[in-house]
């Protein structure tokens, strides 16, 4: 009787603890500066393998970083809008010698502009009607409320966020939902203009291709641009058109600041966010994200046998289970966040999704203290000596 409740508790457990971590893999906060710690898959893979260095080759960067021009400046003060200096944006002629060559070749594969049109110029209408007439983009906005000057409110439009609430990034959020409209970031909007499909969003899992994937998951380093990659915009945009459809075609083209508009990850202190967006959209491609019916199963799994440790009353002497080879080491459960971590670079390796289970195995050290208090309240007095009995 008593271990069919046990088993009856380790199950309810198991259930609970697959519905804290899917809260825990919504969260940006954690885990903070010290994320290395909790990404050791990624970085091990790394470590150990020569990285791909040919796959950049399908991809042409524009930087805009030393391209800029001087307009006028305007603050909305109650509705009121007053002028207020200069400030400097994206030369916009060169952004547009540059979208007319994209749609006189037409060669390209796909285009994500990583620039924000909340400034106006002299030059705009000019500028959007001819990116109204680029296929196969996407135009960064940073959230749906954000001004955008008139004549550009009917691009192709995907959200640029990218949450660094702990100081660097730990996930990439591949969607939001607010009220009943779902937003789409610039890697998933990129996919779906190239598979021909539409996600279908869910609070923990949504789903796409028929899979189920992460809404927020960590974003692996897949490439690194080589020098010959990057071209600057008022350098591409000298090309005669037969170069330039050599540069561009069947190329994906990001176009932004690559050089001034870089985040903290775990694998650099600067990381352009022009890279950011890329390795997001890659490890959709790449199924990094998917989740599958056998790694729930798995994760059920582990979930359960920390449960019925748990529920197991921590001493040797009454429980076999605490004999066997490495599981008794686990009594007092210390060792759970130790195991978890080690269990996560496994899901890793086999599975392919990069998993953080320190947060798990914190949570089951806590139960560990709480349900069997006698246990650990009987080994500190040991430890401290405070159990002896007095001797007169």
């Amino acid at each position: 009787m008593i271990i069919r409740y046990r088993f009856i508790f380790s199950v309810v457990n198991a259930i609970i603890s697959l519905v804290i971590f899917f809260l825990i893999q919504k969260s940006h906060i954690l885990p903070g500066n010290t994320s290395k710690l909790f990404y050791l898959g990624p970085i091990i893979k790394e470590a150990t393998q020569s990285h791909n260095e040919v796959s950049i080759q399908k991809y042409r960067i524009i930087n805009t970083s030393y391209d800029r021009m001087l307009v006028d400046h305007y603050q909305n003060i109650n509705g009121y809008i007053y002028p207020k200096g200069n400030i400097d944006i994206t030369d916009r002629e060169k952004l547009l010698d540059l979208f007319r060559l994209l749609n006189k070749t037409n060669s390209y594969k796909y285009v994500i502009c990583n620039l924000v049109f909340d400034q106006a110029s002299p030059i705009d209408d000019s500028l959007s009607n001819e990116m109204l007439k680029t296929k196969r983009m996407v135009v960064a906005r940073g959230n749906p409320n954000q001004s955008i000057v008139s004549g550009y409110e009917n691009l192709n439009y995907g959200l640029a966020s990218i949450y660094m609430p702990s100081g660097n990034l730990s996930k990439y959020r591949l969607l939001e939902k607010s009220d009943s409209v779902i937003l789409k970031s610039i890697p998933l909007k990129m996919y779906e203009d190239l598979n021909q499909t539409n996600i279908k969003y869910g609070f923990f899992l949504s789903k796409l291709n028929n899979s189920y994937i992460f809404n927020d998951y960590t974003v692996e380093k897949f490439v690194e641009p080589s020098t010959s990659s990057i071209l600057d915009l008022g350098r591409i945009v000298i090309r005669k058109n037969v170069e330039f459809d050599e540069l561009t075609r069947d190329k994906i083209i990001l176009i932004g600041d690559f050089y001034n508009n870089s985040k903290k990850t775990i694998y650099s202190s600067k990381t352009p966010s022009l890279l950011i967006l890329l390795n997001a959209y890659l490890s959709i491609e790449n199924g990094s994200l998917t989740i599958s019916l056998s790694l729930i199963l798995f994760l059920f799994s582990i979930f359960f046998f920390f449960s019925y440790l748990i529920f197991t009353p921590q001493s040797k002497r009454k429980n076999l289970i605490f004999r066997l080879p490495i599981i008794g080491s686990l009594i007092g459960g210390a060792k759970y966040i130790i195991s978890l971590a080690l269990i996560g670079i496994l899901i890793y390796f086999v599975f392919g999704n990069n998993l953080n289970l320190i947060y798990m195995g914190l949570f089951f050290y806590l139960e560990n203290v709480i349900i069997n208090n006698k246990y650990h309240l009987k080994r500190v007095k040991t430890r401290f000596n405070l159990d002896k009995k007095k001797h007169y």
